[in-house]
Order: structure tokens, then C-alpha cells, then sequence
């Protein structure tokens, strides 16, 4: 603990900003002194949300976890209102599953007469006095196709366009066939045959879009910008903002997958970079999930940091997206080399100190030291512990202390929402940071119910469950101080990461990172 306290104290001395990024230069961002706060003196919030974006229904199909639920329920609770106020009546779009082997390609879904198509529900006025009224409140637009654009290629845009529409012609919500054989099928197509984390409903083009504009609107509402040119010339009144938005995008590269269908973050920080002229961008990608889409899309960019925090193995084997890139060797190709952070846990047993730990010593060294103009959180919450899909042993509290260390730097902040299954948990983790951005204290814990505690007791085991998560941290720590840039960012001779001293600590910390790397490649192989 001794040792942890000096690395932690090392961390803060050497992560001094590299420069203050919004100086104003060259007629450039003029950085605001303090936030701007209201009249009631909290810091100016913004929420982007839209109904549109339940319009993405799935099929009457088992284990569909990203629901239309997830951000009515956040809705709800920052409304001051019950979880399930608003809550649609059924959870699927609908009849009977079955082979539509009139569309071209076949597919497999739930029609239904035009007639009866799902709607949206909204779950009405706040209670009052809620973190909601304490907010602006913005409607997220559709995204502009040349925002889309700019990350994903013109067939990937034209391809989901297309899936869209066949549901729209079929009046149904779909599942991609994986495997041409399962066409040859008179009834329900195996399980492997299916693409069961990928569907259209016939109006998820609009919650497409929607969520990507929202990721933007969430970014735009930080700055003041030139009506003329449309480039950013300061911070706005708004200190940071919150994109309460689905379906997730952040494993979608050039192909839906995982939920994904356009990278919501990848899309905002783009729209930053190229539209709104700012310099350098940081991704924090906290989710569960590795964050392999924005990695990819990135992967030889310079100016944009991203850093991910995953859990890389499970009791199961290996976690989802099931790569190699996810291993803390990844750090980026080319121009971008030392620009992509991975911080893979070697199982789910880990919790809020292990985050705290990685965010002191990693995470914001790195922001620091890179000087962003803006920071983008990719907010997934299927890290809490008792999550349906995923779960760690994080706190949904832990997610206050997170957004607290990352408004303490006083980078622009845009929270986007990406993972998180169970509506309760992430309902109350999306409360914790919304006390963190409005500065209150965080709100009262809630009793996990039994459900969540099973699952969470349940964390830990696996392959890796023998590596120590601080020995990862420490392996990546020394590893990012041999890379450029932060190999040329000692300070005093400290390095920009901390290291412990001990010889013990070097040798535990290579021998943590040699077996979790092999362990995910060996698994990734085998899937």
C-alpha cells in the first residue's frame, strides 16, 4: 500500500498539463477561467436525449439484451420518477419468428401489420427539484451524413441504409442469417446461424441517427462557434454534457457489431477534429467491452488518444469482441504509435480501487500529459456489478469518483452512453455521474438485489483469474514509458507513468503481462 500511495504521488507530479489547451494562439480557442453556473450555483449540464431512439425494437428472439428499457429507465431516475414509468408493454417488435424468404436476403424476424408497429414512449415531466431540472435539456438530432462520413466509408453507411429498409418493406424486426445454409431451413435456423447481437426494426434508421447526432449535439454544446465556418472559438457556458443515447457503437469499424451499427464517440470526435478545428481529442472508454471499433478507426491518429479499460478474460474464456488487439501490447501503428492505451483486467473480479488505481496512475498521466481539447467519455455501464450481460465488482458509486477524477483535469467533458443491460444498474450508475458533473455529492447507495449479488459473487475465476490486476496496471505502466510520446515526457527523471521500485514489482508485473498476453491470443485463435 506504502509503494502504491508513492506511485500515485509520483503520478500527480509528473502528469502536469503538457499546455494549457485552450491558450489563445493564432486566433485559436480562448479557454475559459472557471465553468459557467447557473443561478442556483450548479455547473451548467447539458442531456442530449431523444424518444426516437427506442424506435430500435428487436425481435421476438431470447437473450436480446440492448433494449429499448436502458435509456428510459436513466430517463426515469434522473427524473425523480419510478424506473419503470414509461416502460413499453412489451419488449419485442412483433409476431412469431420465421424466415422471410420473400426478402432478398432472407432474414429471420417477427413481421407485423404495419398498423400495430412499436411507437415511442416518453416517461412525461420531471418530479421536481430533479438532477433532470438541474440540466438543459437538448433533443439530439438526426447526424448529418457527412459526419457519418468521416469515419465510416460510404458502403458501410449505404449497407446499414439498406438493412433498414428491408425491415421497413418487411414491416419486421430482424436477425441477420451468419450462414447461407440457414436459408435451406424450413424453420428456426440454429443459433450459430444467427446474428443475434445485430437486428433492424423498421425504424432504426431514425435511432441511428439519432444516437450518432446526439453523441455530436453533445460535443457541440461545450463550445461557442463561429456561425460563419462552424469552428469552435472558446468553451461555452456548458462545462460538460451527457448523450443519453442508443443503440452503443463503440465496436463498430467498418460492419455492425456487438449492438453497434455507427461508432456514436468515433463519429463525435471526428466531428471535433474536422469540423469544429480542435487539435487533439481524448476517447475514455470505461464499458466492459474492449473498445475495438474506436481502436481501429484510430489506430495511426496522433491526435486522437484512446484509452480502454476492459475486462479481457472471464470465467468463459475470453470476453467479447474476442481479439488479439485487445492485449496491452496494442499501442497504436505508425503516426499514432503510443497513442492507444489498452488497460486489459485479467478476469471480472476486479472493482472500484482497481479502477481508481488505473485512472491515477494511467488515465490521467495520459490526459495530462496529451493536453486534449476535449475529452469523450464512450460510458458504458455493463461494468457494475450485477450487470445481466457483463458485470465486474464496480460500484455504480464508483462511477461518481471516476467522473470526479476526470472533471478535476478540466477538459471539456462529453459523456456518450454505450453498454449496460440491466436498466436498474445502469439507471443509477448514469445518476452518479450526473451528481459528479453537476457537483453535487453523490447520491445514497442502493441495496443490490439478491440477482446482482449472485452474479457479482460469481466474478473472478477463469484463466486469468490467478493474475493480479495491479500487476497489469504496473505492466502497462512500464510499458507506455518506453513508447513515444510518453517516453520523452520525463520529468525531473520521473517518467510519466509511475513505476514501483522494487525489482520484485518489475518481475511480477512482466510475468502478469506475458501470460495475460498469451492467454488472449491463444483464445482468440481458438475462436
Amino acid at each position: 500500500k506504502n509503494q502504491l500511495g508513492e506511485a500515485i504521488g509520483v503520478a500527480m507530479q509528473c502528469a502536469s498539463p503538457r499546455r494549457n489547451c485552450f491558450e489563445l494562439r493564432d486566433g485559436a480557442l480562448a479557454r475559459l477561467p472557471t465553468p459557467a453556473r447557473r443561478d442556483d450555483g450548479h455547473v451548467q449540464v447539458a442531456i442530449i436525449h431523444h424518444d426516437d431512439m427506442q424506435l430500435h425494437a428487436p425481435p421476438r428472439y431470447r437473450e436480446i439484451f440492448e433494449l429499448p428499457r436502458r435509456i428510459i429507465a436513466i430517463e426515469n431516475l434522473l427524473k425523480g420518477l419510478d424506473l419503470r414509468e414509461g416502460f413499453p408493454p412489451e419488449r419485442n417488435f412483433g409476431g412469431r419468428m420465421q424466415l422471410l424468404p420473400a426478402s432478398s436476403p432472407t432474414v429471420f424476424g417477427s413481421p407485423a401489420p404495419k398498423k400495430r408497429r412499436r411507437t415511442s414512449y416518453s416517461s412525461g415531466p420531471s418530479a421536481g427539484e430533479s438532477v433532470w431540472d438541474a440540466c438543459k435539456i437538448v433533443e439530439a438530432p438526426e447526424v448529418n451524413e457527412s459526419d457519418l462520413l468521416l469515419v465510416h466509408s460510404k458502403s458501410h453507411v449505404a449497407k446499414v441504409k439498406s438493412a433498414c429498409q428491408l425491415a421497413r418493406a418487411e414491416s419486421a424486426s430482424f436477425l441477420p442469417l451468419a450462414s447461407p445454409r440457414a436459408e435451406k431451413h424450413l424453420k428456426a435456423p440454429a443459433p450459430e446461424e444467427v446474428e443475434s447481437d445485430v437486428y433492424y426494426s423498421p425504424d432504426s434508421l431514425i435511432a441511428f441517427k439519432r444516437a450518432a447526432g446526439g453523441a455530436v449535439q453533445a460535443v457541440q454544446e461545450l463550445f461557442r462557434q463561429d456561425r460563419a465556418t462552424g469552428r469552435a472559438t472558446g468553451r461555452s457556458s456548458v462545462r460538460a454534457s451527457f448523450a443519453i443515447v442508443r443503440p452503443p457503437g463503440h465496436h463498430c469499424c467498418n460492419e455492425p457489431s456487438g449492438f453497434c451499427f455507427f461508432n456514436n464517440s468515433a463519429v463525435a470526435a471526428s466531428h471535433a477534429r474536422q469540423v469544429l478545428g480542435l487539435a487533439r481529442v481524448a476517447i475514455v472508454d470505461w464499458d466492459y467491452h474492449h473498445g475495438d471499433g474506436t481502436q481501429e478507426l484510430f489506430y495511426e491518429d496522433p491526435s486522437v488518444l484512446t484509452i480502454s479499460l476492459h475486462v479481457a478474460l472471464t470465467s468463459a474464456g475470453l470476453a467479447f469482441p474476442g481479439k488479439k488487439s485487445m492485449g496491452l501490447g496494442y499501442l497504436g501503428r505508425g503516426k499514432g504509435l503510443g497513442y492507444n492505451i489498452n488497460i486489459p483486467w485479467p478476469h471480472d473480479g476486479i472493482g472500484d480501487e482497481e479502477y481508481k488505481k488505473a485512472f491515477a496512475t494511467i488515465v490521467v498521466p495520459a490526459l495530462r500529459n496529451f493536453g486534449p481539447e476535449l475529452v469523450i467519455v464512450a460510458s458504458g455501464f455493463d461494468a457494475v456489478a450485477g450487470d445481466m450481460l457483463a458485470g465486474t465488482c464496480l460500484q455504480a458509486r464508483g462511477y461518481y469518483d471516476l467522473t470526479q477524477q476526470l472533471l478535476e483535469q478540466d477538459f471539456p467533458l462529453a459523456v456518450i452512453l454505450e453498454g449496460g443491460y440491466s436498466p436498474h444498474l445502469i439507471a443509477e450508475a448514469s445518476l452518479n455521474v450526473a451528481h459528479a458533473l453537476l457537483g453535487r455529492d453523490p447520491p445514497p447507495e442502493k441495496s443490490a438485489s439478491p440477482n446482482a449479488m449472485a452474479r457479482a459473487a460469481n466474478t473472478g475465476g477463469g484463466p486469468g483469474g490467478d493474475i493480479q490486476a495491479t500487476c497489469v496496471l504496473e505492466a502497462v505502466r512500464r510499458r507506455l514509458n518506453t513508447v513515444l510520446p510518453w517516453s520523452a515526457m520525463r520529468r525531473g527523471g520521473k517518467p510519466c507513468f509511475p513505476e514501483c521500485t522494487s525489482r520484485e514489482h518489475a518481475s511480477s508485473s512482466r510475468d502478469a503481462a506475458a501470460k495475460i498476453r498469451k492467454l488472449i491470443d491463444q483464445l482468440a485463435e481458438q475462436d
